[in-house]
């Protein structure tokens, strides 16, 4: 019979086994279900069969229909009842006892055994050694496998129920046996054969003979126990420079197996064996030798051969054997164990060599991932592992040969070549590469510019236009998506930060925030070529630098001008966006509310500005002049916000007046008052409406009727008027009256009478009784003659006056 037949025939027969095991647990499950139904179950006397007689006539299915079971009647007690209709269908899993006696015991017990041979051997080294040679030692091991391989061979072949049993006892013979060969010549104890050359040609014909009988099976349960318990033997021993040999024939085994039984389990195992076992011998050399294992070249060629061995394996697997993502962790971790061992080899014996093996690996992937493109074309993620993990390499070799400001500068270029280099198939894998190595850049740049070791303007411009033209080339890349690109203003932000860590640098601390806002201002000319990715983050430089523009007032560090530039250049950005941005907006915020926030925060600037180098003398008229200046070009260009900011000053300028008790009677003050209310006129008359909302402009109004109320009462006092204050304020509140009437102001009427409504308390609180009959009189005469006017006028005028109101 065909050995291929016969194998199959054998596996048949063990899943004939296994089912009848199944038939014959699932019969005992339910009898033990009926007998505890029945016991349970009350005795209840079925119904009378009907009569033959009642069964006459036409036979319908309604009276051939057995009846329904009573509820005291289960259905697992009717006779002919089916399986499936008295129990689940579900089999439970196998019990766990019997699976650790079938499975696992089998498998640990051959471990053990051959632990215990090999303690054996040790005990026989101490004990037995005078009376056995090395022949006689050798012979016992041999022979221990052999009995071993043969029994497991029998029982294998002779029961179902004992194959796999059979099958691990033959994996361990055949370790047992390959342990004895690697014995006879590297074991120094047992060594029978000196030539290396023999010893490795025996090891190479019994791994040969193992992939053989394995391969003629067609059994990866026989070739796994094999040659995992092969790695085991050779690791438990003394180790020397055949292990690494003997380790590369295991090697070539499992990649024999993947490429032609698709066996990725054993390809798996003997990685982990392969450089485990690697380093087990690394730590051998250490611990005999005390130091660095003095051959470099040997522990990197064998190191070098099993990846190259294992990347053959990525490449042969066929799709099926292998999946995309299996694969992909195959090959990661076979670059990932090579290059952490190679390179602990480079650090502890050459160390200036290791940005060289570093770049030089870093090739051998990308040249990897150029052959991956062109041999699997259908797996995408195969050439991109290679290509992700060549670039880290390559920068990593970098980064170990290069330092500081050479660096920073290496990465910028790097990051621009990645992304010139995108194509469609890796487009974001270049992208995900090209912005580490930005960030990296950045990060070195602002490092090193801290630290002040080289020229701030060579180091970090480079980079800087290097990160602006990554971010103008994704913009590039992604131009058929958004209009604003998300990855494009990422390489922006690197690029301002840089930018921003420069201008820390070398600009003075009192034009910092001129710096900052100046740079927020000319990133707006990114607008006129479609690049808002760079002004976007360029306008975080301007809260910052109304930040530092506050700090530098809190501390009157620089001149009043150094000062004043900041407030300029903030009120030109905002002015500029209105201008250049248009309807862009960012999500949901447009720019120009952006543009009327920076305009906003310049006139608080500004205010700021005045309150510690304007001359305390001089604030209200700049505060009131700003008032008028605001309302007026906000009536011209038909702005409100502009209208509501010329209040606010103006309300600032007032506040400022009242604040100043005791000071210095000024007429540019009174002039600065009276500008407030006429402002407001004429921006009215300007723009044909009101610049405020009424209640605000009235507040306004009546505020600075209030302060020219306060200026005359101070202007009387400080001359030494103050017997005639009432004379005064008499005449004023005829003057506002009079205002009013011709402006058609209730205001300002209501506020003349507010003022003579002081006049006549005064007259009759203080006057009567303090001044000298002349003053007294003059108040009185004076006061009279107001009232008399004011009632004329509104006898004269009542029909307009109600017109009016």
């Amino acid at each position: 019979m065909n050995p291929a037949d016969r194998s199959e025939l054998d596996d048949l027969r063990r899943e004939q086994l296994h089912v009848r095991n199944l038939l014959g647990q699932l019969d005992r499950r339910i009898e033990q279900l009926v007998s505890r139904l029945q016991e349970s179950a009350p005795s209840v006397v079925p119904p009378p069969l009907p009569k033959p007689a009642d069964l006459g006539g036409t036979r319908s299915r309604a009276t051939l229909t057995p009846p329904e079971p009573t509820a005291a009647e289960p259905n697992v007690g009717r006779a002919g009842a089916r399986p499936s209709e008295s129990v689940p269908t579900a089999v439970s899993a196998e019990p766990l006892e019997l699976r650790v006696g079938t499975y696992w015991m089998s498998r640990l017990g051959i471990v053990i055994l051959l632990t215990g041979l090999v303690f054996l051997g040790n005990y026989a080294y101490h004990r037995i050694i005078p009376l056995l040679g090395a022949w006689g030692k050798l012979s016992l091991l041999a022979l221990s496998g052999v009995a071993l391989g043969g029994l497991g061979a029998w029982l294998a072949r002779s029961r179902e129920s004992t194959r796999n049993f059979g099958r691990v006892l033959l994996a361990g013979g055949a370790a047992t046996i390959y342990y004895t060969a690697y014995a006879a010549h590297f074991v120094s104890a047992l060594r029978v054969i000196e030539s290396p050359i023999v010893g490795g040609a025996l090891l190479l014909a019994l791994t040969g003979a193992f992939v053989f009988y394995a391969d003629r099976r067609k059994s990866e349960a026989v070739a796994v126990p094999a040659v995992l318990l092969a790695y085991f033997t050779s690791s438990i021993n003394a180790i020397g420079e055949f292990t690494l040999f003997s380790n590369l024939l295991l090697t070539a085994v499992a990649v024999f197996f993947l490429a032609r039984h698709r066996w990725q389990r054993l390809s798996f195992l003997s990685l982990a064996a392969t450089y485990g076992s690697y380093v087990m011998w690394k730590l051998g050399h250490l611990l005999h030798v005390g130091g660095v294992y003095g051959e470099f070249g040997a522990g990197i060629i064998f190191l070098s051969l099993y990846w190259v061995l294992f990347t053959c394996a990525v490449f042969l697997a066929a799709p099926s054997a292998m999946r995309a993502a299996t694969r992909i962790a195959f090959l990661t971790l076979n670059n990932g164990a090579y290059f952490a061992l190679a390179a602990s080899h480079f650090t502890s014996a050459r160390y200036g060599s290791f940005w060289i093996f570093a770049l030089i690996f870093g090739g051998v992937l990308l040249a990897l991932a150029a052959l991956a493109f062109r041999l699997r074309t259908e797996e995408r993620a195969l050439d991109g592992s290679y290509l992700a993990q060549g670039i880290a390499l390559v920068t990593m070799g970098l980064a170990a040969k290069l330092t500081g400001p050479q660096l920073a500068v290496v990465l910028a270029v790097e990051s621009a070549v990645l992304l010139v280099a995108a194509r469609a198939r890796h487009r974001t894998l270049l992208e995900i590469a090209a912005a580490l190595c930005a960030l990296g850049a950045s990060g070195l740049t602002i490092q090193t510019l801290d630290e002040g070791e080289t020229s701030p303007l060579a180091l970090a411009l480079p980079v800087v236009g290097l990160l602006l033209f990554d971010t103008w080339w994704v913009k590039r890349l992604h131009a058929d998506r958004a209009e604003f690109s998300g990855r494009a203003t990422g390489f922006a932000f690197l690029a301002m930060a840089t930018l921003g860590a420069l201008v820390w640098q070398i600009c003075p601390d009192p034009w910092r925030a001129t710096a900052f806002a100046g740079i927020a201002t000319v990133s707006l000319l990114a607008l006129l070529v479609r690049l808002p990715e760079i002004t976007t983050p360029a306008q975080l430089f301007t809260p910052f630098a109304i930040a530092w523009f506050a700090r530098a007032l809190l501390v009157e560090t620089g001149s009043r001008w150094s000062a004043f530039a900041p407030v300029l250049v903030v009120a030109m950005t905002g002015w500029a966006i209105g201008i250049f941005s248009g309807g862009l907006t960012f999500g949901r915020v447009r720019m120009s509310d952006i543009s009327r926030l920076y305009r906003f925060a310049a006139l608080a600037m500004l205010g700021a500005w005045a309150l510690v180098y304007v001359e305390s003398a001089w604030r209200v008229a700049f505060y009131a002049g700003g008032c008028a200046a605001l309302v007026i070009i906000g009536a011209l260009t038909a702005n409100p916000e502009r209208r509501i900011s010329g209040a606010v000053y103006g309300a600032a300028a007032l506040a400022f007046f009242w604040a100043r008790p005791g000071s210095a009677i000024m007429w540019v003050e009174l002039l600065a008052v009276l500008a407030i209310p006429a402002s407001l006129r004429l921006g009215q008359r300007l723009c044909a409406e009101t610049p405020l909302l009424p209640s605000g402009r009235d507040a306004l109004v009546g505020a600075s009727m209030a302060s020219l109320w306060l200026w005359v009462t101070r202007w009387m006092f400080h001359h030494g008027h103050g017997s005639q204050l009432t004379i005064a304020w008499a005449l004023l509140a005829l003057i506002i009256f009079a205002a009013g009437l011709a402006l058609r102001e209730r205001i300002y009427r209501l506020g003349g009478f507010g003022v003579l409504a002081l006049a006549i308390g005064r007259l009759f609180v203080i006057d009567v009784w303090r001044f000298d009959t002349l003053p007294r009189i003059a108040s009185f005469l004076v006061l009279g003659v107001v009232l008399l006017v004011l009632s004329f006028v509104y006898n004269r005028f009542a029909e307009a006056l109600r017109r009016w109101l």
